[in-house]
């Protein structure tokens, strides 16, 4: 089990509908990324951030490392 407040990391977050409970209930600070660019609209309104490409292209892996680093 994940603690309360933490950062959550989530690869393919499709919509990020899953998250919405745990950032709500739990206080989960959540960063996604998703490839889907109908899918990546639609999670910005659930995800802290959402990055939005290919996790293996080498913009997208900058983007996730200029982030704070998560715990």
């Amino acid at each position: 089990m994940l603690p309360a407040g933490g950062n959550l990391l989530e690869i393919r977050c499709a919509t990020g509908f899953m998250w919405t409970d745990l950032q709500t209930r739990m206080g989960f600070m959540v960063t996604g990324v998703e490839l889907d660019p109908d899918q990546a609209a639609a999670a910005r309104e659930h995800c802290r951030t959402l990055i939005e490409g290919n996790i293996a292209e080498p913009a997208v892996q900058a983007d996730l490392s200029t982030m704070s680093p998560i715990p």
